[in-house]
């Protein structure tokens, strides 16, 4: 969402635009994350609209109370708005992350910046905690960034728990050359340890978590 100010006789209005198109979730990819908490938290759930869900295992939580999510647009996109809907697992509200910073790169995460929040003039973004229910409210924070990167970052939750999390996460923006994710994609390995273990589990979109199960293990040697 961009800001337009006009300047008349001393007086300053402003007025918002309307959000750029939404990136399309299947376009990015989760480059880096905190450990999931949960074995199926993982933190490509926030890409898959499920913010109005109360299941825990259909969000992100992390055992690191100031953990971070980093998306990849594999392109340089002109990013104008972030949605995020906090972690809205019922009974586990205070996982939610409360106080977060936002950083973004435009030279493929060589280098980042933290977004300013025009409100408060400070770099610190305040999301509200999630209600348990259907019902869950988003934070809508403009942006005026060209980015090929963005990572958002816990400073604090809404409990002393050392988890945080989030449900979904949706941008806005123009991708200019409209990529999309490559999804005709055949996988064979000379072999495999056990039928959990098949090579296709290397392009499921599922970070290794320390169970063997979520990656291919050949069958030896």
């Amino acid at each position: 969402m961009q800001t337009v100010r006009l300047v008349l006789a001393g007086l300053t209005v402003v007025g918002l635009s309307l959000h750029g198109e939404e990136i399309p979730s299947e376009t990015i990819v989760v480059t880096d994350a905190a450990t999931p908490y949960y074995s199926n938290g993982f933190p490509e759930n926030t890409l898959k609209g499920l913010e109005s869900g109360t299941n825990r295992g259909e969000q992100f939580c992390s055992n690191i109370k100031t953990a971070w999510v980093e998306y990849c647009f594999n392109e340089t996109v002109t990013l104008t708005n972030l949605n995020i809907w906090n972690y809205n697992a019922a009974g586990y509200l205070g996982y939610g992350m409360s106080n977060i910073q936002i950083e973004v790169s435009s030279d493929w995460g060589q280098s980042y910046s933290l977004v300013t929040n025009l409100q408060t003039m400070t770099t610190v973004f305040t999301l509200p905690k999630g209600t348990g229910t259907t019902n869950n409210p988003f934070t809508s924070i403009p942006l005026q960034h060209l980015a090929t990167h963005l990572r958002i970052r816990a400073l604090t939750t809404h409990s002393t728990a050392n988890y945080s999390g989030l449900s979904t996460v949706r941008f806005y923006g123009v991708k200019p050359n409209a990529i999309v994710k490559v999804t005709n994609i055949t996988v064979s390995a000379y072999s495999s340890f056990n039928a959990g273990c098949p090579p296709g589990n290397t392009i499921d979109g599922t970070p290794y978590i320390g169970d063997y199960n979520y990656a291919w293990l050949s069958a030896g040697g």
